[in-house]
This record gives C-alpha cells, sequence and structure tokens, in this order.
C-alpha cells in the first residue's frame, strides 16, 4: 500500500496539505512515507495514526519534530491565507511570527535527532574543558566580538557566545551543504523580523497601517521619531507581503534541505544505532 497524506495522515496533516503544503513541501509526505509511517499502528490498522510504544526516544523525537514542521507551517499559511481588516492589526502578526519561528525551531531539533540516531551523538561528548572553553571564547573575540558590541552599543542587543547549539551549521553531516546555507539565509531573516516585531510591536509601523521599513531600510530607521516625522514612503512595505514572501523562501528551503534528510535517514548508522 502506498500512504498518502491526503488518506492516511494526521487530521492536522489533511488540514493543510491540500491547500497550502501539497505543492510547496512535496518533500514531506515522502519522509512521512519512508520513515515515519513504520514508526506508528498504521501498517496494522491504516486509520491509527498513533506513535508505537515500543520506538525509541530519538525516533520519537523525529517524529514530532517532522510533524510539529509541518504543522507550523501549515498554521502560518493558514493565518495568512484570510488577512480580514479586523484581523490586520499589530499583534496578530506576532502569532504568525510565532509560527514560522517555531517551525525553524523544529527542523534544527529534528536534525539534531537524527545526528543522534543515524550517527550516533551523544550529547555528553560535547561537554568542555576549561581550555576548549577558553579557546572558543577567544575565537569569538576575535571574529565576532567587534561587530556584536556595536549592535549592543546602536541597538541594545545583549552580546552572547552559543557554545552548544541545534544550528545546521554545528552538524557535520550537512553543514557544508547549499541547501543548509539557503536555510540559514532566511532563519536570519525571520528571526530578525521576529525580534522587531514582537518586542517593539508598534514602533516600526507607520501610524494607522500595517506598514513597516523593508529590509534593507532598517537602518535608517533607529528611532521612533524617524518613522513618525522623517519617513521616505517608498522605504515601507506592508508587513503581510514581506511575511508571505518569508514565508515562501522558508518553505522552499526546508523542502529542499528534506532531500538531504531522506538521504541521511537511509544511511547504514555508525554508531549502534538502528
Amino acid at each position: 500500500m502506498e500512504y498518502t497524506i491526503a488518506k492516511h495522515g494526521h487530521f492536522s496533516e489533511k488540514r493543510f496539505w491540500n491547500p497550502y503544503l501539497k505543492d510547496r513541501f512535496p518533500n514531506y509526505e515522502r519522509f512521512w512515507r519512508e520513515f515515519i509511517v513504520p514508526l506508528t499502528y498504521r501498517p496494522q490498522n491504516t486509520h491509527d495514526t498513533r506513535l508505537r510504544k515500543d520506538i525509541s526516544e530519538p525516533e520519537e523525537q523525529i517524529a514530532m519534530a517532522h510533524y510539529s514542521t509541518f504543522y507550523h507551517l501549515g498554521m502560518a499559511y493558514y493565518l495568512l491565507s484570510d488577512l480580514s481588516e479586523e484581523y490586520r492589526i499589530h499583534d496578530f502578526y506576532n502569532k504568525i511570527l510565532f509560527h514560522m519561528g517555531a517551525a525553524i525551531d523544529r527542523v534544527e531539533e529534528l536534525c539534531l535527532a537524527i545526528s543522534i540516531l543515524k550517527n550516533g551523538r551523544d550529547l555528553n561528548d560535547d561537554k568542555m574543558d576549561a581550555d576548549d572553553l577558553i579557546h572558543t571564547a577567544k575565537g569569538f573575540f576575535k571574529n565576532r566580538y567587534p561587530n556584536a558590541f556595536k549592535k549592543w552599543v546602536e541597538e541594545h542587543r545583549p552580546v552572547s557566545i552559543r557554545i552548544h547549539t541545534k544550528d545546521l551549521g554545528s552538524q557535520p553531516r550537512i553543514a557544508s551543504l547549499k541547501e543548509v546555507v539557503s536555510f540559514q539565509a532566511i532563519t536570519g531573516k525571520i528571526r530578525r523580523l521576529r525580534n522587531i516585531v514582537t518586542h517593539n510591536p508598534y514602533a516600526w509601523f507607520i501610524p494607522n497601517t500595517c506598514k513597516i521599513p523593508k529590509p534593507n531600510k532598517l537602518r535608517k530607521y533607529k528611532r521612533r521619531t524617524d518613522i513618525l516625522y522623517r519617513r521616505d514612503p517608498n522605504d515601507f512595505e506592508p508587513i503581510d507581503e514581506l511575511l508571505s514572501r518569508y514565508l515562501e523562501e522558508l518553505t522552499e528551503a526546508i523542502n529542499q534541505l528534506w532531500q538531504h534528510l531522506i538521504i541521511w535517514m537511509r544511511t547504514t548508522s555508525s554508531g549502534g544505532h538502528s
């Protein structure tokens, strides 16, 4: 039997599949059919979507992160699909950005879980000693601290060193892929926008509109009064148009990345896990 999202998916998968993600994220179904369906009771009962009770913890993490990525993308498309005037308020866009950000987080969680399952990665091995930590801090000071400190002065953004992270650049199996580079490029844009809209929900909007500075114009508008009194209308665009563009870029990047995750999942474990 060939399982399909349309016939055998979970309720939310069926809900978002045809209207939003069937054509945008086809590799979701391919991954789901090959690796998620066997973790459920569907082979015994096609209507039983529950995870089997005997699967391993990494397998469960993969299944949940895979589904959650799809769910959050679907919710973002759903919220953007019918923005009536009553919902065109600043706080509403935080909900869309939440789901976009959550999808990004789940992609990183999925890749980490695959690394644990297929490569036998033990996170305890990541623990640093004092020399390792000092070496990392020196590298940060040399390569990133000047720009980070500049952002602290200009934007009050905290200066922090990320040591243990789920960032895809820390996953040796996929870090150098061009699809990972594309994914990281759009996730950086989305997280930047999320921080702006969430932490200062009204500061960036033209009064009585839902227009904000275009991404390449943000640096011109460091102060609220810049937007109130010194703005160029050509520097602004509706936030829903920006979100739609970012969401399409994100979904395309994730769909392309999924091709490599399918190949990765097909590899034989090198660390004693199966």
